[in-house]
């Protein structure tokens, strides 16, 4: 089943390095990971507040690996309902670094392969077994960022 969401995804997920997005490959990228998949769109409101939100667990999740508190088995994965290219970049560049993207583009497959309702919408995939572990984990995160 992992393998089937790699495909929903596209042979490659986006980075941000120096500045610039450059294609990683995604079953090496997400292969045995725990993905918190965040479909979210700038010109959504509800998208814009919770963003923050997310991004402040990202970037707790990173310190404790840094500080070796927390394994390093999970990535974070971008999914843009923007109507365009150049505001998928602009709404990707707010969020920390560490967060992947699913190319513009290349969304819809992964929209389907969640049922996606509506946005903002956080969902975690075990890369490792195939299971979808909770779609409206978004909650959970608003009352425990940590």
């Amino acid at each position: 089943m992992a393998e089937k969401i790699f495909g929903h995804i596209g042979e490659f997920l986006l980075q941000k390095q120096g500045g610039k997005l450059v294609k990683v490959n995604t079953n090496v990228t997400l292969q045995g990971k725990t993905v918190v998949f965040y479909f979210s769109a700038q010109w959504c409101g509800p998208s814009k507040n919770y963003t923050p939100v997310l991004s402040t667990y990202c970037e707790t999740l990173m310190k404790q690996i840094g500080e070796g508190k927390r394994k390093d088995n999970f990535e974070f994965v971008f999914v843009t309902q923007d109507h365009n290219a150049k505001e998928f970049e602009e709404y990707f560049a707010v969020l920390p670094t560490g967060f992947y993207a699913v190319q513009y583009g290349n969304q819809h497959p992964i929209n389907e392969f969640f049922s996606l309702e509506g946005i903002p919408t956080v969902a975690t995939f075990d890369a490792s077994t195939g299971v979808i572990i909770n779609k409206a984990c978004e909650t959970l995160l608003k009352n425990d960022p940590e």
